[in-house]
């Protein structure tokens, strides 16, 4: 059998709001309830009038998403600006063969769905795990970095399967939350003593993200911080958010032509 090897689009995009209010969806876990992610976000966005609504609990994923009555009536509910998926990061970090049919089959269906009410769907891609997953079939010897590459890896992988189901009027593309980590691990403690779940700097970096990629724009002096974040430390992670974000959509540039900042415009 011939195998395809199926590189992903990266998508970047400058959301189109209107002066309306603009409602956004968060559908995910633990790791976007901690510190209230969809409501750091939405007061970071102020100006851009949005309202975040979510459907998440501890240990969700795309399967028990996709077999929740509450989160179908809700997304069905309404139309939304944006429609945010996130995995549980365990799912996505393993390897193809096990990813495609237990994530990513019911991305597809979540998607599927969305595109009725929806023209935005977002991949919030998570962070690795401080020390990794060490029930990772490859072995014991994993990392936060190994854990982090899979991750990007299954995330874009996702993208790509949704992309391929051609709903033109659904654009799907990555949040790269997990990417900054990389930079801002450096300087901060991003993950909580469990070593999964994020400190308020560590969800204060993925709002800034989001805000950087839904807008394609800076969210540098930014006044808005949550409890745990100094102003000082808000202004360091905003700017490491955006430079994150510039230097993934110049990779992506250099790779294809379909990845313009305004694709939503």
């Amino acid at each position: 059998m011939k195998t395809t090897l199926l590189l992903p689009v990266l998508f970047f995009c400058n959301v189109v709001f209107s002066s309306c209010v603009n409602p956004v969806l968060f559908i995910g876990n633990s790791f976007t309830l901690v510190n209230n992610l969809p409501l750091v976000f939405e007061r970071l966005a102020t100006t851009k009038k949005v309202k975040s609504h979510t459907s998440a609990w501890g240990a969700a994923t795309f399967n028990s998403h996709w077999n929740s009555i509450s989160t179908r009536e809700l997304l069905m509910s309404r139309n939304w600006t944006v429609v945010v998926l996130q995995e549980q990061s365990a799912f996505l970090a393993d390897i193809p063969k096990n990813y495609i049919p237990r994530s990513i089959a019911y991305s597809a269906k979540l998607y599927d769905l969305a595109s009725h009410y929806t023209t935005r769907v977002a991949l919030f891609e998570t962070w690795g795990y401080k020390n990794g997953n060490p029930t990772f079939q490859t072995g014991l010897d994993d990392t936060y970095d190994k854990m982090q590459v899979r991750l990007k890896t299954g995330y874009e992988a996702t993208q790509t399967a949704l992309l391929l189901q051609h709903k033109q009027n659904t654009s799907a593309f990555v949040v790269y939350a997990g990417e900054t980590w990389r930079t801002a691990m450096k300087r901060f403690v991003l993950h909580k003593q469990d070593d999964m779940h994020p400190t308020p700097h560590g969800t204060y970096l993925a709002a800034c993200m989001f805000y950087s990629t839904l807008f394609n724009e800076s969210p540098v002096g930014k006044s808005y911080t949550i409890k745990g974040v100094s102003r000082k430390h808000a202004r360091i992670l905003q700017r490491i958010a955006w430079d994150t974000y510039k230097n993934l959509q110049q990779t992506c540039i250099r790779i294809t032509t379909n990845c313009a900042g305004n694709a939503y415009k």
